[in-house]
């Protein structure tokens, strides 16, 4: 089957746009839909429908993640046609699908039709990277948020995942005093060989009055009203978890507490560098499927 271009890149944030740049620039056709166009290169192709760009590209690249509401493409941008269904049914085979955190009925779908499906995510070089993104951007977050250094406070980190261990990592490189709360005894051991203090969930309302800031990457509410309500109101929380997040908001709300849900930061604060690495995986498998 013949298409006319290479790649078609949808939705998304700023990560999108710098990876059509990119893409462009290494010399491949590239249309576009859904993006913000302030950024987008003027060789970019913008696609009139979703349906246009499926049926023309060989390899559609979706966001990261691919989808908030389980049910349209992840845009900053807003169209009418952006629905899950409409894409799964202009896909054709031979066609490949690239984004992050694909729906498990897509993906089947998609492998039925002959359809070639990827999620970054599962990506393990791109998920350090993404975790290094991540890190650094809920940090940022934290400084532009509360008037209290790191250097010397109180940091609680919850859970004890790829993100959380480069998250804890570099808030000790700033002076930061850690402790890392995790269900499993192992990980905790492993906390603790690091060098940093540890908890579980069921100290955690006891341990957790003395935070300054709280990082929660567990995407299970695991900050409920009884925790929240041992927290000082001069700490703050970053949530990092995916939607909808870790912390009881009706309890925050209830006890004046400030709390700051951070979703997709590498897209805020490392587009350029994560699109660098999306396009290395995206040209790499092109590559080896040509030769």
């Amino acid at each position: 089957m013949k298409f006319t271009y290479d790649f078609g890149v949808v939705g998304g944030d700023s990560r999108q746009v710098y990876l059509a740049n990119l893409l462009i620039e290494e010399g491949f056709h590239t249309v576009s839909y859904a993006l913000d166009t302030e950024f987008l290169s003027e060789k970019c192709k913008i696609a009139d429908s979703l349906r246009y760009l499926v049926e023309m590209s060989e390899t559609i690249i979706a966001p990261i993640p691919f989808t908030k509401d389980s049910e349209t493409i992840s845009s900053k941008v807003e169209k009418d046609d952006l629905g899950l269904d409409k894409l799964n049914k202009f896909l054709k085979k031979e066609q490949n699908l690239y984004a992050g955190r694909i729906p498990c009925g897509l993906g089947n779908s998609c492998r039925e039709k002959g359809v070639f499906c990827y999620d970054f995510l599962k990506n393990d070089e791109f998920t350090m990277y993404n975790a290094i993104a991540t890190a650094e951007g809920s940090i940022l977050e934290a400084m532009r948020n509360h008037p209290v250094n790191l250097h010397q406070s109180s940091v609680y980190v919850l859970g004890y995942g790829v993100c959380a261990k480069v998250l804890a990592e570099k808030l000790k490189g700033l002076s930061a005093n850690v402790t890392v709360c995790a269900r499993s005894a192992a990980a905790r051991m492993e906390a603790k060989a690091f060098g940093y203090q540890t908890t579980d969930f069921t100290m955690l309302a006891e341990a957790i009055g003395k935070a300054d800031f709280v990082f929660n990457t567990v995407p299970a509410k695991v900050l409920t009203r009884e925790i929240l309500r041992s927290l000082r109101k001069s700490a703050i929380i970053i949530d990092i978890a995916s939607m909808p997040g870790g912390t009881d908001k009706e309890a925050v709300k209830e006890f004046g507490l400030h709390e700051e849900h951070c979703l997709s930061l590498p897209g805020i604060y490392a587009p350029k560098s994560s699109a660098v690495f999306l396009k290395d995986i995206v040209v790499c498998k092109k590559n080896r499927k040509e030769q």
